[in-house]
């Protein structure tokens, strides 16, 4: 199965590197220069994005009330990953409560790969359980 990575950040460098990357490993990549067109993106392929990996400094909101957002309005229960270059960003509980990782830029890209592989993995075995 493979999974779908909406990917959303204001920095062309950063999205055009970080879908190279996940497109090496087989992900399919939605991206969004803005955290509007995030949630646009988000509404018109909900039911096929597996994973959502976001900016912490975006346009008209950050990352973390973009995710809120997705979780709240629309019950997203899968994987987020927050970007970010504010080493202090960890502190907060709700960065805890809605990311299931956080990675600091400039990434280390074999991290960057094992989490998105952590949560391919995990997906293809729900999704494989639930078919059960």
């Amino acid at each position: 199965m493979k999974c779908t990575v909406l990917l959303v950040d204001n920095e062309p460098i950063c999205i055009a590197s970080a879908s190279y990357i996940m497109r090496s490993m087989g992900f399919e990549v939605i991206a969004a220069n803005d955290t509007m067109a995030g949630i646009d993106s988000f509404e018109e392929n909900q039911s096929s994005i597996d994973l959502v990996v976001t900016d912490y400094r975006n346009v008209y909101m950050d990352g973390i009330e973009f995710c809120s957002i997705l979780r709240r309005k629309y019950n997203a229960d899968i994987p987020m990953i927050l970007l970010t270059s504010d080493i202090d960003i960890t502190h907060t509980g709700m960065v805890a409560t809605i990311f299931n990782a956080v990675m600091y830029k400039p990434f280390n890209v074999d991290e960057f790969l094992e989490h998105c592989q952590r949560f391919g993995v995990y997906l293809e075995q729900k999704a494989t359980t639930a078919k059960v």
